[in-house]
């Protein structure tokens, strides 16, 4: 088994828990080469979908972790809601920062215009009221940006292992619930998001190796982002086993 029976969240066993299944080739080699699929965003809802079933699989205690292709319209609807929850909860802060007049959209399109101003048209007279006015609105886009993910990330994470064990969409708005587990495992959220973190590092500097090679864009779809998406796969699924009561129920 992935987790242990005292349920610790292990991060080596995470990294390397799909070559510790029986015939995991056979099961996940699609999981490589839907990222070249000529098909925008498909791949993205696709292994979100998958990673979801990893969870509810490991959540059951499920032998055989990996779901197969059978389960693809299955797959399909669970990544499709995930990224439609990930929009909703991203409400609040793109209502904040329109409100404070930081809107990201707004202030990429007025820095790439304020740029093009002093390139092509020699506009320095106001540069350092611009400058300073743009700098601003930056700093606290991404200030806030960063406190509302590292607030809002842990009631997502705990709304979508609820989800990936249950199925029922509606736990993405019970946040009552959602907070209360957060605060009761406290110390497994931080954890997890901390590993979360690391991971994204670690891909990110897989990724600069292979993109150093003259086939490095290959390797990258091919290996760092199933890399990603099976690590927190273990991860959430852990997670998961750790913090559910009456796991038995969503069987």
């Amino acid at each position: 088994m992935l987790q242990s029976e005292s349920n610790e969240i292990k991060y080596p066993d995470a990294l390397t828990f799909p070559f510790k299944q029986d015939d995991w080739l056979s099961k996940m080699w699609w999981v490589f080469l839907v990222n070249f699929l000529p098909i925008p965003f498909f791949n993205l809802i696709l292994i979100r979908g998958w990673r979801v079933n990893v969870i509810k699989r490991m959540v059951r205690g499920k032998k055989d972790i990996f779901p197969n292709l059978n389960d693809l319209g299955r797959m399909l609807a669970d990544g499709f809601t995930l990224w439609v929850m990930t929009g909703i909860y991203a409400i609040p802060e793109i209502i904040i920062l329109t409100i404070f007049g930081t809107d990201p959209i707004q202030l990429i399109l007025d820095i790439g215009l304020w740029l093009l101003g002093i390139v092509f048209a020699g506009n320095t007279a106001n540069f350092s009221v611009s400058a300073t006015e743009i700098i601003s609105r930056l700093l606290f886009t991404v200030a806030f940006g960063g406190a509302y993910y590292i607030i809002s990330w842990p009631i997502y994470r705990a709304a979508m292992v609820r989800f990936s064990a249950s199925g029922s969409y509606g736990v993405f708005f019970d946040i009552p619930t959602n907070i209360k587990l957060v605060i009761e495992h406290l110390d497994s959220f931080m954890l997890v998001f901390f590993l979360t973190v690391l991971t994204q590092i670690l891909v990110a500097f897989i990724s600069g190796i292979f993109i150093a090679t003259f086939f490095g864009a290959i390797f990258v779809q091919l290996i760092s982002i199933p890399f990603y998406y099976w690590t927190t796969a273990a991860l959430y699924g852990q997670l998961a086993v750790r913090i559910l009561p009456d796991r038995q129920d969503f069987e």
